[in-house]
């Protein structure tokens, strides 16, 4: 609890940064991966983040990702898209994702932490991964990237003339 009141988030222009620097990039990893899983179950965890989401979007027009933003964090927003894929897909994005970064990395390694992540975003107490009623259901398995993109920005298009 302490060491969140010395920590300065900051959302412009597209970029995350943290304490200053820009953190964009570093968010990708596997490790912070991992580690936002864990530590976003925490109450004092949410209780800090929770109020700059929200600041963030009501300063700027986001997109935002994450296992709760339509559910819990921007349960009001005018689109909400519950995007998925099979594990093997996401598996395997990922490991394009972390060799595309220069990340040493292992399909059996990726499959594993999609598996794991899953399993502890589900079944955690605050905020689990939940699909809203509300959100579009979309399966990117077999999609390739500017397929999905095309149907995301389809819908926002539609979305904005309702």
């Amino acid at each position: 609890r302490e060491a969140l009141g010395s920590i300065k988030v900051a959302y412009s222009e597209g970029q995350v940064s943290l304490n200053g620097q820009d953190v964009e990039g570093s968010i990708r990893t596997p490790e912070v991966g991992r580690l936002s899983s864990v530590f976003s179950a925490r109450k004092p965890v949410r209780e800090f983040l929770l109020p700059l989401q929200k600041q963030a979007a009501r300063d700027n027009d986001i997109v935002a990702e994450g296992r709760d933003m339509a559910s819990v964090v921007f349960p009001e927003a005018w689109i909400k898209i519950y995007l998925d894929a099979s594990v093997e897909s996401r598996a395997k994005r990922r490991y394009e994702q972390l060799k595309g970064l220069g990340i040493k990395a292992d399909m059996k390694s990726a499959t594993r932490d999609v598996t794991e992540r899953d399993a502890r975003d589900s079944s955690r107490d605050i905020a689990p991964l939940t699909r809203t009623r509300d959100a579009l259901y979309i399966d990117s398995s077999d999609m390739p990237v500017d397929e999905v993109v095309g149907m995301v920005r389809k819908t926002a298009d539609e979305g904005a003339v309702k």
